[in-house]
């Protein structure tokens, strides 16, 4: 909790979880981000842009902010990618993006 501050069960702190899951800090009960396993990785003040698919392309998600170094991608092998280091027309379905709030 420490590290996101304030904002550590807002929305707007996105928890990515060893065991792969991705969660936003109004989804946990208190005992829960007090307690967070080792190697989770946490972003603070970003919006959960949800995935995208085959009619929905990270444009659609966030705009012209798709390839900023500070909008992340969560591909679907768990691995997470800043946007300047991506293709829009490469990104795999199933991606969920999360950018600047």
């Amino acid at each position: 909790m420490e590290i996101a501050g304030d904002e550590y069960n807002c929305k707007t702190t996105i928890y990515f979880l060893p065991d792969g899951h991705v969660m936003q800090g109004d989804e946990f009960a208190a005992s829960a981000l007090a307690s967070l396993p080792e190697k989770t990785r946490i972003l603070v003040g970003y919006k959960y842009g949800g995935k995208v698919t085959a009619k929905r392309s990270a444009f659609d998600i966030c705009g012209k902010a798709w390839n900023f170094p500070s909008t992340y991608y969560r591909l679907p092998d768990g691995s997470v990618v800043p946007g300047n280091r991506l293709n829009e027309n490469q990104i795999p379905r199933n991606t969920i993006v999360f950018f600047r709030n």
